[in-house]
């Protein structure tokens, strides 16, 4: 028997997510290259707060350039934990588990959510949906925790329910405002602790890839400029 989330086969996601991946190497005309075979094959992670994985090496203009994580948030998976021992603090609707705790991307200079797919799970025969996601990226601010943005469509309901299309969208989770087209630390830092947190009923996957802070190169961020990422439009509250 194949393994499953929330009772979707993981083998009948790898076609999307395949497709998916190479939407993104499309947006980078070619420059970002997926080791599509072994990143659509994900693997059950009952020992992290979300529920599938893998893990493989992207390539920019045929060089490795960075690690990217493939993962499937099932209903109310996260990014969290509690190493920055924030358990105690008011959760502001979210639920009293670690899942949806910020930890710190001090190691991160900046990082790219990729949508992929999202699945229905009430209807047992439902297609993957190529490129829907809507996932709350999580900080603590002023003692509470509190949604900082969305990563994804913001009609992801409409794409759900087949009124609207989705395609390649790129979210940076952490990184420096107006910054992604200079190499600059000089402009204010975003997303830095943060949680990823599915609040949907929907199994959604999706990809990261991140460019560690420790000797960030202009080539570097060339790599994450190929994928047109947008700064997540912040929330004010």
């Amino acid at each position: 028997m194949s393994a499953e989330v929330s009772g979707v086969s993981l083998p009948s996601l790898e076609e999307t997510i395949r497709y998916g991946l190479q939407g993104y190497s499309d947006v980078s005309e070619g420059t970002v290259e997926f080791d599509l075979d072994t990143a659509c094959q994900l693997e059950l992670t009952p020992d992290k707060p979300n529920s599938a994985r893998s893990a493989t090496t992207v390539k920019y203009l045929g060089e490795a350039a960075a690690t990217m994580y493939v993962i499937a948030f099932a209903p109310e998976d996260g990014t969290g934990d509690n190493s920055l021992e924030l358990g105690g603090i008011p959760r502001n609707g979210y639920p009293e588990t670690d899942q949806v705790l910020p930890r710190s991307k001090r190691a991160m200079h900046s990082e790219a959510h990729l949508t992929l797919l999202s699945c229905e799970l009430e209807d047992p025969n439902a297609e993957p949906i190529p490129f829907a996601g809507n996932l709350d990226l999580i900080t603590d601010g002023f003692s509470r925790l509190r949604k900082l943005a969305e990563l994804g469509q913001s009609n992801y309901r409409e794409v759900i329910d087949g009124e609207a299309e989705a395609s390649p969208t790129s979210t940076l989770t952490v990184g420096y405002h107006a910054n992604i087209d200079l190499l600059s630390f000089s402009s204010k830092r975003f997303g830095d602790p943060h949680a990823v947190y599915n609040p949907h009923e929907e199994l959604q996957v999706c990809a990261f890839i991140g460019v560690p802070e420790e000797n960030v190169s202009s080539r570097d961020m060339d790599f994450l400029r190929a994928l047109k990422p947008e700064e997540p439009e912040i929330i004010r509250s």
